[in-house]
């Protein structure tokens, strides 16, 4: 498995989950799924890899059709519990663009940070469904890949990005699984 140190890990989560400039040297070359399903023959498309987010190659593939800015995928090989390699290309995801789009007032079932102006993070459920989330009309600008800094491990896909992941069954289309897009409600900007 990789040598980092853990403070460089610690590091390169929290640069990650701020949409921080991250460059290739702290990604360790090896990654090791955080899902207990990481032996499994079908691993699923998107994942946390040694809690970082994880794509495989298809994803990447589709990422890189669209707009995704300066958001930038490094390649990793990826291994099971054992040891073993599993057979194909993935990559570690850094998520370079942020937008401030989240809006509390016409969300549902998400809790807002206390004082989101000063860095407090609101959450979701783990589970979202469809029109749970709000967002202003400004997140349809700019790149279709991004997080927000007002909610805490939020991921955020523009419609044909979200629409072709789902038709190529990369990421399931509803809200009732683990790790689904959900359809957001957008809203006119406050």
């Amino acid at each position: 498995m990789f040598d980092t140190e853990p403070q460089t890990m610690l590091k390169l989560i929290d640069d990650l989950r701020n949409g921080t400039d991250v460059e290739s040297d702290p990604f360790p070359p090896e990654m090791q799924s955080n899902s207990p399903k990481q032996d499994r023959k079908k691993l699923p498309h998107m994942f946390r890899a040694n809690s970082l987010d994880a794509v495989s190659a298809e994803v990447a593939e589709v990422l890189r059709h669209h707009d995704i800015g300066r958001t930038k995928l490094y390649p990793a090989r990826l291994l099971k519990k054992n040891g073993d390699l599993h057979e194909g290309e993935f990559f570690f995801l850094n998520i370079r663009e942020l937008k401030r789009g989240f809006d509390p007032e016409h969300s549902t079932n998400v809790r807002p940070g206390p004082n989101p102006n000063a860095g407090d993070r609101g959450m979701m459920p783990f589970i979202l469904d469809h029109d749970q989330v709000a967002v202003t009309s400004d997140v349809l600008e700019g790149p279709d890949l991004w997080l927000d800094p007002t909610l805490f491990r939020s991921l955020f896909f523009k419609g044909a990005l979200a629409k072709e992941l789902i038709a190529k069954k990369l990421i399931p289309g509803t809200g009732t699984e683990s790790r689904a897009i959900a359809r957001c409600v957008v809203v006119p900007p406050a």
